[in-house]
């Protein structure tokens, strides 16, 4: 189940036990969730935007999208999602597979992915480069290369830029 479809029915679960509300909520660009509340007074819905939500709503989906890892399979360049926490790399075309991260504001502060070569395809020449959206850094670098079989790195946002929490081997 996406985290789309979590977030889904959490909200409607809150819909079922008030009787006059019919919630439905879109997953949309990164900090953006798109809530549609029907009820008696706003017969024709409204889209709200986390900006004018109910501050336990906006609360309530932010700790639903990070309480779900995602694991991404990933045989080809990628572009990082926001519901991803997990990057498994099970295939490598040489010379290199990118992976571009999205900035560290969009994807959150505080929030981890982990980039794992999954199947031992990394070396020298078979690389897994990692790089930010926008010209952000790693660690003050431009991009990050995982060049040993079975190598991964874990890197989390601090809302500015992307910091490594640890690397194998």
């Amino acid at each position: 189940m996406s985290t789309k479809e979590q977030i889904i029915g959490a909200f409607q679960q809150i819909a079922d036990a008030t009787e006059d509300v019919n919630i439905r909520i879109g997953y949309g660009a990164p900090g953006e969730y798109l809530i549609n509340v029907l009820n008696e007074r706003e017969p024709t819905g409204q889209v709200w935007d986390e900006s004018v939500l109910p501050t336990p709503w906006v609360m309530l989906i932010e700790a639903l999208v990070e309480s779900f890892n995602v694991r991404k399979d990933v045989s080809g360049n990628y572009i990082q999602q926001i519901d991803d926490s997990l990057i498994g790399v099970t295939s490598i075309t040489p010379p290199t597979l990118a992976i571009t991260l999205m900035t560290a504001a969009a994807f959150g502060a505080g929030r981890y992915v982990t980039i794992k070569d999954e199947q031992g395809n990394a070396a020298p020449g078979s690389d897994i480069q990692i790089s930010v959206s926008g010209g952000g850094t790693i660690d003050g670098a431009g991009s990050y290369l995982i060049n040993a079989a079975y190598g991964c790195v874990t890197l989390y946002s601090n809302g500015t830029q992307w910091n490594i929490v640890s690397t194998l081997p």
